[in-house]
């Protein structure tokens, strides 16, 4: 992807992303007022919020609510959200104002693919042709996504990659069933423990299925050794949250007993990569592109939350609803 194309979908996303973190001014929270953050400014009557020294105006939501016929709400988050983001890009030296209009083009016009592909209607692409600042902002804060992960960081950690996006992996799970009547998660936990510790650092594949077969609450276990047969994120029979911890260990390299039981609502599991295999397709050449894409959006989520909480904002108290975390 490039970082034209990037910013035509973070135009799309991240600007309409949710906005948290953010304390009313004077909300109270059982009997108790609260302030805005430290830092932020007073919010003037005309305004329903104050990123930095900005206001965000009340005409201004609501005219952004009439244009893109969007709720409020959402419209609020969109303005917060794009003046946060350039608010800190003019602070790294990315000053969205310095975007070509040639770059802004191009970018406009991906946008509208992009949008097209997803399955966006005729109005929804023709609401683009108003979101020419927006997305100037978005353009800049693809570029400065990409630059925090160059392609070179990309082939280092290709094996890691190559794991992550195309592999299939081989595991054996030993479940060990959560029961609120007796004792819970706790219990369960402590089962866990207590099988490692049999098991030792370095099991065989034999000695597991073996003690699968003897302790594991999945009554299949008796006769597979808790067998889960090949699983991928791309075509699980068996939840995700079993599959991803265990990619993360075979990324780094590894297989065997994964160091840490996986805790869910329903049980906890000790699990085992048996094997892993990655197709001969997956290459450098075949997987960078998704590389980036999924680097690039890793990266744009985490400064977001990075931006949005270092970021001084205040609310006020009769501004369309957003989520509170602090």
């Amino acid at each position: 992807m490039s970082p034209r194309r990037a910013a035509a979908l973070l135009a799309l996303v991240v600007v309409g992303a949710a906005l948290v973190g953010v304390a009313p001014a004077g909300a109270e929270d059982g009997g108790h007022s609260h302030g805005p953050p430290p830092g932020a400014r007073p919010v003037p009557p005309e305004a329903f919020a104050m990123v930095g020294d900005v206001a965000v105006l009340r005409t201004q939501v609501f005219a952004e609510a009439r244009r893109l016929n969007i709720s409020e709400v959402m419209a609020f988050q969109r303005l917060i959200t794009a003046e946060v983001m350039r608010q800190n890009l003019v602070r790294l030296g990315a000053d969205p104002a310095a975007v070509s209009e040639a770059d802004l083009d191009e970018g406009l016009a991906e946008a509208r693919a992009a949008l097209v592909a997803q399955g966006g209607t005729a109005e929804h692409v023709a609401q683009l042709e108003g979101m020419r600042d927006a997305l100037r902002v978005s353009v800049a804060f693809s570029r400065h996504v990409a630059a925090q992960v160059p392609d070179e960081e990309l082939v280092r950690d290709f094996p890691m990659w190559r794991t992550t996006l195309a592999a299939e992996l081989r595991l054996r799970a030993i479940a060990l069933r959560v029961d609120p009547q007796r004792g819970g998660v706790q219990v369960a936990q402590a089962r866990a423990v207590e099988l490692q510790a049999r098991l030792g650092a370095a099991p065989t594949d034999d000695a597991f299925a073996a003690l699968a077969a003897e302790a594991s609450d999945d009554p299949t276990a008796a006769l597979t050794g808790g067998d889960l047969d090949w699983q991928s994120p791309r075509a699980p029979t068996v939840s995700l949250s079993l599959i991803e911890p265990a990619l993360v260990h075979a990324a780094a390299g590894r297989k065997g007993l994964l160091p840490q039981p996986v805790v869910t609502t329903r049980a906890v599991y000790l699990l085992y990569v048996t094997a892993v295999r990655v197709p001969a397709t997956a290459t450098l050449e075949a997987l960078l592109p998704r590389m980036r894409e999924e680097a690039r959006a890793r990266a744009a989520a985490r400064l977001m939350d990075e931006w949005i909480e270092a970021t001084p904002i205040s609310v006020a108290a009769d501004a369309p609803h957003l989520q509170r975390t602090r």
